[in-house]
């Protein structure tokens, strides 16, 4: 007794085309995990990196800070290395952390 096999009708353009959304989806998905991975490849990598730019930009600004500090004493007439001008510097130090408090009080209240 010969053994027949069930004949499969030939493809539709419908069938076709559903199997090819399949792939596409199926491509998409490993797409936007290789791009998941990269990213997450891409932050491990220059994470260090940033958190150097950002010290050294820290840096740059506390001394342009302190720069600013000692000439606005100068310009009142207080000469760098006297009592005066070291206790005008440290007023301004003083009002600037008061001042850097108080705007992230303001920042901290706002995101609540």
């Amino acid at each position: 007794m010969p053994c027949s096999w069930p004949q499969h009708p030939p493809p539709t353009n419908r069938d076709r085309l559903v199997q090819f959304g399949r792939k596409l989806g199926q491509t998409s998905v490993l797409v936007v995990y290789a791009a998941a991975a990269a990213l997450i490849v891409w932050t491990v990598m220059h994470v260090p990196e940033m958190a150097a730019t950002r010290a050294r930009a820290d840096a740059r600004e506390m001394l342009a800070v302190d720069r600013e500090n000692h000439t606005y004493c100068e310009k009142w007439g207080m000469r760098e290395g006297t009592h005066e001008h070291t206790l005008c510097v440290l007023d301004l130090q003083a009002l600037r952390q008061k001042d850097q408090r108080r705007v992230l009080g303001v920042l901290g209240s706002n995101a609540n």
